[in-house]
C-alpha cells in the first residue's frame, strides 16, 4: 500500500473546487518495467547500428547484445521463474499488477472514501484531483485492484492513528531565588535538553525530574490541577493545546495551602496533576462508511491522568514582613587563622560566586535560599548575606577539618584564586606565629 496524506483547511473552501496535484509512490512492478526500458533505450544510445557492419558481425553483436541483455534482466529483477514482484507480494499474472488508487478523506474524526472522485495520473508517480468540499485531511492510497473498501479504510485508520502519535515530557522548573515561581513545559523528547537548558537562561534551573515518556496527538487539551498542600495563585490556564510546531508553556506562581500541614517536612509538598482530555468516535459509529458528505460531528470527550509531578517549596517565607529571628552567630575560636576578619574582608570582596563558594562549602541550598530571603524582606545588605553564609559554614565545620584549606579549595574551585591566595597567606602567617611562640 502506498501513500500520501495532507492537510487542508476548510477557510480554503467556500462555493470553489479545489484542484489538487501531489506526488503518490508508483506501482513497484510498473516502476521497474519502466526503469527497464529506460536502460535499454540508454544502452542503444550508447550503442548506435553501425551501418556498414558486415552481416556475419552484425548478427555476432546482436548476440552479444541479447545476452547482455538477459544478464541484466536476470540480475536486477531476478530468474524468470521467479514470480514479479509486487507491492510487498509475488504476484502470479499480469493483471494482479493493475492497481486501484482511492481518495479516503477525515470528517468528525472518521474516514470515508469518496467513490465518485475521478483521479488522475499524470505521471508515473503524480496524481491530481478535484475537491468540492472541505475535509479535515485527506490521503491518496494506492492498493491491489482485489482490496476492498472496509480493508483501505481500516488501513488508513491505523496509519492515521501511528503518524498522529507525538511522544513527549513534562518539564516542571521552579527559580532559585524564588521557587514560588515555576516553568511548566510540555516538549517532544528530542528538545528535552534544549529546553530544560533555555529554562535554566531565564532562572528556573531546579525543580523535580521531568516526567516519564508520554504519548499524545496534535490538538489534545492538556488540564492542570494542583492537589496536596500546595496551590496555584495565578490565572493559569485550565487548560493547554498541545502543538508540536508551538511551545507548549505556561507560569504560575503557587504557595502553600496550610502553613500548619507537613510540620515534621523541612518543604511544603503537593503535586501536579496533568489530564488529557481528547475527542473519540462514539461507539457506535466506530463502523467505517465508504462515501458520504456533510457527516455529524458524533464523537464524544475522553479524559485520562498521564502524569503526577511532585512539587516541594521552602517554609522560610512564613514571616514576610520581618526577618526572622535567629541566635547570634560567634567565632568562639579566635585564635585559628579563619577569624572574623578573614571573613569579613571576603564578604567585601565577593561579588555574585559567593553562591558557589557555598555550594563548595557544603552549605545546604535551603540555607542559601533563606538567606537570600532574609535580604529581599530585612534591612540586611549583600555583604550581610555573604557573611551570614561563612558563619554558617564555620558553625557547621568539624572541628578537626582544616579551615584554610577548604575555604581555600572552594574559592579556587569559583574562579576568585586572588581570595584564595589571601586565605592561604593568612594560614601560613598564622602556622609561623604559632611556630615562634613555641620557640620562645
Amino acid at each position: 500500500m502506498d501513500v500520501t496524506s495532507l492537510y487542508i483547511p476548510q477557510e480554503t473552501f467556500g462555493s470553489k473546487t479545489v484542484s489538487v496535484t501531489l506526488p503518490c509512490p508508483p506501482n513497484p512492478a510498473k516502476a521497474k518495467k519502466l526503469a527497464l526500458a529506460r536502460k535499454l533505450k540508454e544502452e542503444k544510445m550508447k550503442n548506435p547500428a553501425k551501418p556498414h557492419m558486415p552481416s556475419e558481425e552484425q548478427e555476432q553483436e546482436k548476440e552479444r547484445e541479447r545476452k547482455r541483455m538477459q544478464e541484466y534482466i536476470e540480475t536486477e529483477i531476478g530468474p524468470a521463474k521467479v514470480s514479479k514482484w509486487y507491492m510487498g507480494d509475488y504476484a502470479n499474472t499480469d493483471e494482479e499488477e493493475n492497481d486501484s488508487v482511492h481518495l479516503v478523506y477525515m470528517q468528525a474524526g472518521r474516514w470515508f472514501r469518496q467513490a465518485d472522485v475521478i483521479i488522475k495520473q499524470i505521471k508515473v508517480d503524480v496524481v491530481t484531483f478535484h475537491l468540492t468540499f472541505p475535509v479535515e485531511r485527506f490521503m491518496v492510497v494506492r492498493t491491489r485492484t482485489t482490496t476492498d473498501y472496509e480493508t483501505v479504510l481500516a488501513l488508513v485508520n491505523a496509519l492515521n492513528e501511528f503518524l498522529g502519535k507525538r511522544f513527549v515530557e513534562v518539564v516542571v522548573r521552579q527559580k532559585t531565588d524564588n521557587p514560588f515561581e515555576v516553568a511548566l513545559q510540555v516538549t517532544p523528547i528530542s528538545r528535552l535538553d534544549q529546553v530544560v537548558k533555555h529554562l535554566a537562561q531565564h532562572g528556573f534551573d531546579s525543580g523535580p525530574a521531568p516526567s516519564h515518556v508520554l504519548c499524545l496527538q496534535e490538538g489534545d487539551i492538556i488540564e492542570l490541577e494542583f492537589s496536596g498542600n500546595i496551590e496555584c495563585t495565578d490565572n493559569v490556564p485550565d487548560q493547554l493545546i498541545y502543538k508540536s510546531n508551538v511551545p507548549t508553556v505556561t507560569y504560575f506562581t503557587v504557595k502553600e495551602e496550610n502553613k500548619f500541614r507537613q510540620k515534621e517536612h523541612e518543604y511544603f509538598s503537593g503535586l501536579i496533576c496533568l489530564t488529557r482530555k481528547y475527542l473519540q468516535p462514539t461507539q457506535k459509529n466506530k463502523k467505517p462508511m465508504t462515501t458520504g458528505q456533510g457527516h455529524d460531528d458524533q464523537r464524544e470527550w475522553k479524559s485520562e491522568r498521564i502524569c503526577s509531578l511532585q512539587l516541594n517549596i521552602p517554609k522560610y517565607h512564613l514571616t514576610p514582613n520581618a526577618e526572622p529571628l535567629k541566635a547570634p552567630v560567634q567565632i568562639t575560636d579566635t585564635t585559628g587563622p579563619v577569624d572574623k576578619d578573614l571573613l569579613m574582608t571576603l564578604a567585601d570582596q565577593m561579588g555574585d560566586e559567593w553562591k558557589k563558594v557555598a555550594h563548595y562549602l557544603g552549605v545546604h541550598k535551603a540555607r542559601v535560599q533563606a538567606i537570600i530571603r532574609n535580604v529581599t524582606v530585612g534591612e540586611r545588605s549583600e555583604r550581610d548575606a555573604k557573611y551570614d553564609m561563612l558563619l554558617t559554614w564555620i558553625k557547621g565545620a568539624a572541628k578537626a577539618l582544616d579551615k584554610v584549606s577548604a575555604l581555600s579549595a572552594a574559592l579556587d574551585n569559583s574562579d576568585r584564586n586572588d581570595l584564595a591566595e589571601t586565605v592561604r597567606r593568612r594560614g601560613k602567617g598564622s602556622l609561623d606565629t604559632r611556630r615562634m611562640t613555641l620557640v620562645s
